[in-house]
C-alpha cells in the first residue's frame, strides 16, 4: 500500500478527522489558508470547468445540427405534400431530376440549411426515401381519419369501381361521418386494386379495408353505390352481402348517378334534343381531330376578335358536365358557322361532314335546340355539384332536386329561351329565315310582332 505524505498541521482534516469543534472556526480558518487547501481547490475548479466547456460545445453543435436537419426534413415533407395535393408527379425520367428535386433546388434560395443538406454524400432524396415519405404522410392522414371515425362511432360507406390509365380495375372507398357539431364529413380512404368487379371480389376488398382501419360493420348504418348489379344487387351484390353482416346498413342509390341516368333517359326519349346533342358532339370531333382545323378555327376567331374557346366532344357517360361544351358552342356560334363553311370549301377529309353540320347549325331550330340544352343542363349541373357536396343530406338533396324540377317545369322557362333566341339569332341570316318558318310564337304566347322584331 502506497503511503501519501501530507503536510503537518492538516492531518486532522485530511487523514484522521477533526473533533475539537470548540476551536473549529479557528482551525478551519488556518486550513483555508494552507497550501494543501488552495491546491485542492484549484484542481477541483479545473476538473469541473473543462468537462463542462467541452460538453457544452458538443451539446450546442448537436442541437444546431438537429435543428437544421429538422428544418430540412420539414421542407422535404411539405414539398412532397404540395406536389401530392396538386397531383404532380414527384419523379422524372432520370433519377437525379424530377419535380421534387427541382422544387427543392428552388426552395434552397430561401432556406440556407437546405443548401448544405443537399450537398451531402447522402442527402436522403432518392426515390426510395421519397416513397417512404409519401407512405409516412399517407399513414399519418389515415391515423387522423381513423381517430375521427372512431370518435364518431357510426359511419356510412361510399364505394365505386373505376379503371386507371393502364385499364387496371380499382375500387375507391370513402366514409361519411357526423362530427360533434352534427355536421357531416366525408373522407377518402384510398384506391384499392381488384382483379374482378364481381360483388364478391369488391366485398372482400371492402372487408379488408374496414378491418385494417380498425372499424366494425356493426357501426355501419348506411351504404351508397351506383345502380350496377354487382353493387346494388339484392341477392349477391355488395349491399346484400353487407346487410347479411349488419342488417341496419341501409342501401342508398347514389343521387348524382340517378340524376345522370334521368338526364340520359329524358334526352334520349326526345329526338329533337338527341339530334342537337349529336350535332354538338360531331362539331367537337371535327374540330379536335386535326391540328390544322384547330388552327383554322383559331384564325377565324381572331378575325372575329373573339377568344379562342375549346369546343370538345360531349362526355359519353357524365351528362351533367356537358354544359361546358354547350356553352363554348354558343359563345363562339358565329365563329363556328364561318369555320364550318370554310372547312367545307377546303380539300379536307371532313369537308362533307362540315357542310352537313353547317347547314344544320344555320337553322334556327338547331340554335333553339342548343339554347334549350343549355337551359336544361345548367341547373342540372349545379344540382350535380350540390348532390356531390359532403355536407348534403338526403332531405337537402330531395329539396334541391324538387326546386330544379319546379324551375324546369315553369312556362317562363321556355319564354326566356325564346327571348334569348331572338336576341342571339339577329346576326344569323339562316337562323332568322328558319325561325320565321317555325310557329314558336304559339307555344310561348309571345306576340308575333314582338317575336320577329329586329329580324
Amino acid at each position: 500500500m502506497k503511503i501519501i505524505s501530507l503536510p503537518s498541521g492538516n492531518n486532522s482534516f485530511l487523514l484522521y478527522g477533526f473533533w475539537n469543534w470548540k476551536k473549529g472556526k479557528e482551525r478551519l480558518g488556518v486550513h483555508e489558508k494552507s497550501e494543501t487547501h488552495r491546491t485542492a481547490m484549484l484542481k477541483l475548479t479545473n476538473i469541473q470547468r473543462k468537462p463542462n466547456q467541452i460538453s457544452s460545445l458538443l451539446n450546442s453543435q448537436i442541437k444546431s445540427d438537429q435543428d437544421a436537419a429538422r428544418k430540412c426534413f420539414r421542407t422535404m415533407f411539405t414539398t412532397i405534400s404540395f406536389l401530392g395535393k396538386q397531383g404532380i408527379a414527384l419523379q422524372g425520367h432520370e433519377a437525379d431530376r424530377g419535380n421534387y428535386l427541382e422544387l427543392l433546388k428552388l426552395r434552397m434560395e430561401e432556406i440556407t440549411e437546405l443548401q448544405t443538406w443537399l450537398r451531402r454524400s447522402k442527402p436522403l432524396t432518392s426515390h426510395d426515401i421519397q416513397n417512404e415519405m409519401v407512405d409516412i404522410i399517407s399513414k399519418n392522414i389515415s391515423r387522423v381519419i381513423i381517430k375521427k371515425t372512431q370518435n364518431a362511432r357510426e359511419f356510412s360507406l361510399i364505394v365505386d369501381e373505376t379503371t386507371d390509365v393502364s385499364t387496371n380495375e380499382q375500387v375507391s372507398i370513402c366514409i361519411r361521418i357526423v362530427n360533434d357539431n352534427l355536421a357531416p364529413e366525408e373522407y377518402f380512404l384510398g384506391l384499392y386494386k381488384t382483379n374482378s368487379t364481381t360483388g364478391e371480389s369488391i366485398f372482400e376488398v371492402i372487408q379488408d379495408v374496414i378491418t385494417r382501419f380498425g372499424l366494425d360493420f356493426s357501426n355501419l348504418p348506411g351504404q351508397c353505390y351506383d345502380g350496377a348489379s354487382n353493387m346494388s344487387g339484392k341477392c349477391i351484390g355488395v349491399q346484400s352481402r353487407i346487410q347479411n353482416i349488419e342488417p341496419r346498413a341501409l342501401y342508398v342509390h347514389c343521387m348524382n348517378h340517378s340524376l345522370n341516368l334521368a338526364l340520359q333517359d329524358t334526352v334520349k326519349s326526345i329526338p329533337f334534343l338527341r339530334e342537337t346533342l349529336q350535332y354538338l358532339n360531331d362539331v367537337g370531333v371535327v374540330r379536335n381531330l386535326s391540328p390544322k382545323r384547330m388552327e383554322l378555327f383559331a384564325d377565324i376567331a381572331r378575325d372575329h376578335d373573339s377568344d379562342v374557346l375549346s369546343i370538345r366532344p360531349l362526355c359519353p357517360t357524365r351528362w351533367t358536365v356537358r354544359i361546358r361544351s354547350i356553352n363554348s358552342v354558343l359563345k363562339s356560334y358565329p365563329v363556328l358557322l364561318d369555320f364550318l363553311e370554310e372547312l367545307g370549301r377546303n380539300n379536307d377529309p371532313a369537308s362533307a361532314t362540315a357542310n352537313g353540320l353547317h347547314s344544320q347549325f344555320e337553322k334556327g331550330a338547331t340554335l333553339f335546340g342548343v339554347m334549350l340544352c343549355q337551359a336544361l343542363f345548367e341547373p342540372t349541373e349545379r344540382l350535380a355539384h350540390a348532390l356531390q357536396g359532403p355536407s348534403y343530406s338526403v332531405a337537402g338533396s330531395i329539396e334541391a332536386a324538387s326546386k330544379v324540377v319546379l324551375f324546369l317545369s315553369g312556362l317562363l322557362f321556355f319564354e326566356e329561351i325564346i327571348r334569348a333566341l331572338v336576341r342571339v339569332s339577329r346576326n344569323f341570316a339562316g337562323a332568322r329565315n328558319e325561325l320565321q318558318k317555325q310557329n314558336f310564337t304559339k307555344a310561348t304566347k309571345i306576340p308575333a310582332t314582338k317575336k320577329l322584331d329586329g329580324f
